[in-house]
């Protein structure tokens, strides 16, 4: 009987650990640069230096870890930033998501 409950526990948790995929992380530098994708110079604010960003791929039920540093440093820009993470559906973590000062603090330099 003993083993019998063990085995029950054992079978209701295996749904949780398949749910959960592997970590995936990444690391962004937001900097400033200046581009030109329409051939006029500007000022930019890029993620690694890269226009367009970088691509995150990951598959459902990766847990993603981006660990953002902001080295932006231009003084006749704003130095404080945010990133608002479309396509991934963040739960229980919307502090880390959105507008400055709306869901969460900025980052700063």
């Amino acid at each position: 009987m003993v083993q019998l409950s063990v085995n029950l526990i054992a079978l209701a948790l295996l749904p949780i650990a398949i749910a959960v995929g592997p970590t995936k992380q990444f690391n962004f530098d937001v900097v400033n640069a200046q581009i030109s994708p329409d051939g006029f110079t500007r000022d930019a604010v890029l993620i690694n230096g890269e226009f367009p960003g970088p691509v995150v791929s990951v598959n459902k039920n990766d847990r993603v870890k981006i660990r953002t540093n902001n080295k932006l440093v231009d003084p006749n820009m704003r130095r404080s930033t945010s990133i608002h993470w479309h396509g991934f559906f963040q739960a229980r973590t919307s502090a880390m998501d959105g507008p400055s000062f709306v869901n969460q603090c900025p980052i700063p330099p």
